[in-house]
């Protein structure tokens, strides 16, 4: 059975708002009824009146002389059509009004009708068919007012119908006059009275909710509070003592012991990575071994000339240079909805789509990476000032299935990413300082991003472990190139080209165009000595353009 977590707030305003609606809705359903009832038998009441008033002013002699269509034109028949008119003028919910007269074979036929339209007029002689059960009760004795007792569908609509007899002075019956009350008049008499009680329901419901809500607020208050700092404790927010004030001893219990618990874990808080222990709870479960095969883009950073660094720093000036480069790198990373996974000496390793899933998470690396480094040069002169040292990193992003999860043993586990994609993410990094580059990127990450990213193809490699090679990337910008941009990729691409196929004149040509417009250029650097190389000793016919790292 799945747990569920409901507050006491809304337990006690939703118990007295559910009493004050289930008694609502039954007394509005018993009214409705009741006054419905009480509606329609008034209505019948007063079809049954019109019908009786309506027939004594027939004549029955009259009425019986209307006897073929032709009689249709004579002024009896008008004075009763217009009498009909006059009679529904006074009484609008009145559709019909029409006499009808018996046959010899026990049929009915009309004989006079209030009808306007051609559709509508029934004239002299017509058939009635399917008489209704109180339509026969009209023609048989004792001859009386007859009502429907509910709504009947006929060729011309659904109708409320009253009959009464028409008689002559010895109580003979000359025939039946009907009329006929249409069912949209009775359904927006009762539309009204149904929105007049659902109006008061409604009015009554919302005065007991918020009375519901005013009492439950009062009840569970201090309650609610308490269950604030325990939210608060479980994601490792001690600073503040957040006293419950309430009149109810027990709660004031509570209350103190919840203050005794944030000193304890503050004292423990100084001894464990906070952060780890509040993500490790808000997964709500216990940590087991797993992993899955996921997409992810993997992140690698390295400082650059960390060793010297190291040598020429005391302890205390690097454990705070490293300390303000992690704040950065992690709380940027983060930003860009990266999952920060370890710190290996100065290398920082972070992935993206796992352990939640992220839509283009290839772009999102990228944008990471540009924002880190630009980060790290925002600060330089702050560091300067401060007698810090300006540090440069180096970044490698690769794309691929990896495998993700809890990695380890089940009484020491470490979330992480494995696989060859991780591996080549780290070469990258390491290839930065080979090329004289800041941030190259796998030739999967570079698909993803193609068009939405400043790149430059830098080489084909085959890195230490894989006997394929893959074409590396540069990442440059994610705006517009800056001035001379254009013309230094234009020439630099014509060289690379040139390279690959060999046209070693053209190449170095080219090559040497970028050194003269950027001279610190280092991918043009490192394939123009290439090229000196093997102007001397040629390739050969095989050469697939590729260059084999056998170091890490």
């Amino acid at each position: 059975m799945a747990n569920t977590n409901v507050s006491l707030r809304f337990s006690l305003s939703s118990a007295f708002v559910m009493v004050v609606l289930l008694t609502s809705l039954t007394l509005g359903t018993v009214t409705y009824f009741s006054v419905r009832m009480q509606l329609r038998d008034s209505l019948r009441q007063r079809l049954g009146d019109v019908a009786a008033a309506a027939s004594l002013n027939i004549s029955a002699q009259e009425h019986a002389g209307l006897k073929s269509p032709e009689d249709m034109k004579t002024p009896v028949y008008e004075k009763y059509r217009v009498q009909f008119a006059k009679l529904r003028a006074v009484n609008p919910d009145i559709r019909f009004l029409y006499t009808l007269r018996k046959t010899q074979n026990d049929g009915l036929i009309f004989v006079l009708d209030s009808g306007e339209t051609e559709e509508d007029y029934s004239p002299l002689g017509m058939d009635y068919e399917s008489p209704s059960p109180a339509l026969n009760l009209a023609f048989q004795k004792p001859y009386g007012i007859q009502v429907e007792s509910e709504f009947l569908t006929d060729q011309w609509g659904t109708w409320l119908s009253s009959f009464a007899p028409i008689l002559d002075d010895q109580g003979n019956l000359e025939g039946v006059l009907g009329l006929d009350m249409s069912a949209t008049r009775v359904s927006e008499y009762e539309l009204k009275m149904q929105l007049l009680i659902a109006l008061i329901c409604f009015v009554v419901s919302v005065l007991g909710a918020l009375m519901g809500i005013f009492f439950s607020r009062r009840i569970s208050k201090p309650l609610l509070g308490l269950a604030k700092e325990m939210g608060r404790i479980q994601q490792f927010i001690l600073d503040e003592e957040g006293n419950v004030h309430s009149r109810i001893r027990e709660v004031r219990v509570m209350s103190d012991s919840l203050i005794n618990m944030k000193k304890g874990l503050r004292s423990f808080k100084k001894y464990v990575p906070s952060d780890v222990v509040a993500q490790l709870i808000s997964l709500n479960k216990e940590a087991v071994l797993e992993t899955a095969k996921v997409p992810l883009t993997i992140f690698f950073s390295d400082l650059e000339n960390f060793t010297g660094l190291s040598e020429s720093l005391s302890p205390e000036k690097l454990a705070e240079v490293l300390g303000g480069y992690f704040h950065i790198m992690t709380s940027t990373l983060q930003n860009h909805k990266a999952t920060v996974d370890k710190f290996i000496g100065d290398s920082v390793m972070a992935f993206w789509n796992a352990p939640a899933p992220l839509e283009d998470h290839a772009y999102w690396a990228c944008k990471g990476a540009l924002a880190c480094q630009q980060a790290l040069r925002n600060v330089s002169e702050e560091w300067k000032k401060n007698g810090l040292p300006v540090v440069k990193t180096r970044m490698g992003i690769n794309t691929g299935i990896s495998l993700v999860g809890n990695i380890g043993y089940n009484q020491r586990l470490s979330y992480t990413a494995l696989g060859d994609p991780v591996n080549l993410a780290s070469r990258l990094e390491s290839l930065n300082k080979y090329y004289g580059t800041s941030i190259l990127l796998g030739e999967d990450t570079y698909k993803a991003v193609e068009g939405r990213m400043q790149t430059r193809l830098v080489d084909l490699v085959a890195v230490k472990g894989r006997t394929k090679s893959t074409g590396i990337y540069e990442l440059l910008t994610d705006k517009e190139l800056p001035k001379g941009w254009p013309e230094l990729l234009e020439a630099y691409n014509k060289g690379l080209d040139a390279y690959f196929k060999q046209n070693w004149p053209l190449a170095q040509s080219q090559f040497e165009k970028v050194l003269s417009l950027k001279p610190a250029d280092g991918p043009s650097t490192l394939l123009l000595k290439k090229i000196q190389g093997y102007i001397l000793n040629p390739p050969g016919t095989n050469w697939d353009g590729s260059t084999v790292m056998n170091e890490k």
